[in-house]
C-alpha cells in the first residue's frame, strides 16, 4: 500500500467519522429527523418523551452511583468478574426501574463497578439490591 493510499484511507475515515452517530443515539436522531420533516404534535411529543427519559436516566445513575460517576465518564471502571452480582443488579433495575434500552445500557458499567467493589462482602450485595429496588420504586 502506498503512502498516498494510506493518507486517503485516513482522510476518508476522518470524514466518515465526522458524520457518525453513536449507536445509543440513533433513536434520538430518528425522532429529531421526524420532527424536522413532519413537526406534528405527536412527533414533537415523542422527541420530548425521549429527551425526558434520557434526563431521568442520567440523573438516576449520576446520583445513585455517584461514587462511580467519574470512573464511568473516564472509562476506567473495572472489567466484570462477578457475573452473578452483575446479573442480579441488571435484573433488579429492569424489574423495578425500567427495561434497559440502547441509551441506558451505557450505564451498565455502574453495576460492574458496584459488584467489583462489593464482591468481598456478599452481604453488601443483598443490601444494595434492596437499596436499588427502593430507589427505583420511589422514582416511578
Amino acid at each position: 500500500m502506498s503512502k498516498a493510499e494510506i493518507a486517503y484511507d485516513k482522510k476518508f475515515g476522518e470524514d466518515k467519522a465526522a458524520f457518525a452517530v453513536d449507536s445509543r443515539d440513533i433513536q434520538l436522531h430518528y425522532l429529531y429527523d421526524r420532527v424536522a420533516q413532519d413537526p406534528t404534535v405527536e412527533n414533537q411529543q415523542a422527541l420530548k418523551d425521549e429527551l425526558n427519559k434520557r434526563i431521568r436516566t442520567d440523573e438516576f445513575f449520576s446520583s445513585f452511583y455517584s461514587q462511580h460517576w467519574d470512573a464511568m465518564m473516564a472509562g476506567t471502571t473495572p472489567l466484570p468478574t462477578d457475573f452473578d452480582c452483575y446479573r442480579r443488579l441488571t435484573e433488579t433495575y429492569e424489574e423495578y426501574c425500567e427495561k434497559m434500552d440502547d441509551y441506558s445500557m451505557k450505564y451498565l458499567k455502574a453495576f460492574v463497578a458496584e459488584c467489583e467493589g462489593m464482591k468481598s462482602f456478599p452481604a453488601l450485595i443483598e443490601r444494595h439490591v434492596v437499596e436499588l429496588t427502593d430507589a427505583c420504586t420511589q422514582r416511578n
